[in-house]
């Protein structure tokens, strides 16, 4: 389906690389700096999705950017602005923060160990 969106010229250039998306399972990231083109981007995967009977999900649809938002829509419905995004597990945003990840990859970590803790101390699992 990502071979007939016709993508190739679209995106940002990192490292001499063009980049339009990230995927992975049913997680999908589309980067471009036109809000222009990044509608049409929107609109056209809209599209091609519905040509092999996938909907986008629109309550799980967010937008992020770095600049002034601009209102892109899917089937008449405005697509959400947000401050930042989880992405496989990962924060994801503009500022690029990451003592909200450092934070969270802690608070993760003492959640296990506490639920562990009882194991650990048991004679009988040693």
């Amino acid at each position: 389906m990502f071979r007939k969106l016709n993508w190739e010229h679209l995106g940002l250039i990192i490292n001499g690389a063009r980049l339009n998306h990230l995927r992975f399972a049913d997680d999908l990231v589309i980067m471009e700096e036109d809000p222009l083109i990044l509608e049409f981007m929107t609109q056209s995967l809209v599209e091609r999705s519905r040509e092999v009977g996938l909907e986008i999900n629109i309550s799980k649809t967010k937008m992020m950017t770095n600049s002034v938002p601009v209102d892109i829509t899917i089937n008449g419905q405005k697509l959400e602005y947000v401050e930042e995004y989880v992405y496989l597990g990962q924060i994801i945003s503009p500022n690029d923060q990451t003592s909200k990840e450092i934070n969270k990859r802690i608070a993760t970590g003492w959640n296990k160990y506490w639920a562990l803790k009882e194991i650990t101390k048991s004679k009988n699992y040693l």
